[in-house]
């Protein structure tokens, strides 16, 4: 990618995709083998970055949102005649210090999706660090950041995130969307300090072509 060492950092702290209407869905979901909660939000709600709303939806059931099984039933939020739509994630989401580390890191993760700094700031420890020369450490400088994509134009989205891990202070998660309308693949490493995210490093690789792939002896 092109400006892959300018903008990686902009790309894990402010992505601007907007919500999308959702559209009808069934009031219970079966898990299938390969879901995710950002996987079922994007199919039965109509955009992966309200999985935020699926987990608060399901919070008696889904401790980690990065957990779920195949043939665990799930409630879908605003589902069905009558019912009330969930609240938004920023709205109904736990206090931070009773949130695990991976969920502190997902949380993160929409709030780049939705351009939410006021959620991005529970999150973020005051002396928050960006191991970026493009963006300034602290809220502030996630602040500047999400206004300066947002006067671009510039469109970052998180389709789905694969995996992620947490071990001693430390949550990595390996996520897939688009940066511009290109195929893209992100990397995020956090340290989580005293219950706070504290510090942040990150990789943003524009996905190739498969049939342009090759090796020592030329194409596959």
């Amino acid at each position: 990618m092109k400006h892959t060492k300018k903008i990686c950092a902009l790309s894990v702290t402010a992505a601007l995709s907007l919500a999308l209407a959702a559209p009808a869905a069934a009031a219970d979901y079966t898990v299938q083998r390969g879901d995710s909660l950002w996987k079922i939000a994007r199919e039965q709600l109509g955009d992966g970055t309200r999985w935020g709303e699926l987990y608060a939806a399901n919070r008696d059931t889904v401790r980690d949102p990065s957990l779920i099984y195949a043939g665990q039933v799930l409630k879908i939020p605003g589902s069905g005649e009558g019912t009330t739509p969930s609240a938004p994630a920023e709205e109904t989401m736990p206090a931070v210090e009773s949130m695990t580390r991976t969920e502190k890191a997902l949380a993160l993760i929409r709030t780049f999706a939705t351009g939410d700094t006021e959620t991005a700031a529970r999150l973020l420890d005051e002396n928050y660090i960006q191991h970026n020369t493009a963006i300034a450490d602290g809220v502030s400088g996630l602040n500047a950041a999400l206004s300066a994509l947002a006067q671009q134009g510039i469109q970052m989205v998180y389709d789905e995130t694969h995996l992620v891990l947490a071990q001693g202070n430390y949550v990595l998660a390996v996520s897939e969307g688009t940066y511009g309308g290109a195929p893209t693949s992100y990397y995020d490493l956090w340290r989580v300090e005293n219950g706070k995210i504290a510090e942040h490093w990150d990789v943003m690789e524009t996905i190739a072509d498969p049939s342009t792939w090759q090796n020592d002896n030329g194409k596959f």
